[in-house]
């Protein structure tokens, strides 16, 4: 690998319609919600064992 070639690739437009783009936006906003109920609970975990340390 030591003669691997960096490549930029710039993007100056996309056209995509309104619907398409309602469509993925809304993908989007749905797929974040496990996520960020697993980010929460993680949180929530690591500050148990944390404010336990604190208060024995």
């Amino acid at each position: 690998m030591e003669n691997e070639v960096s490549k930029e690739v710039i993007v100056t437009d996309i056209r995509m319609p309104v619907g398409a783009m309602m469509s993925f936006m809304l993908k989007l906003a749905l797929a974040s919600i496990p996520a960020v109920l697993v980010l929460v609970f993680v949180v929530y975990l690591v500050s148990l064992y944390v404010f336990s340390m604190f208060h024995g």
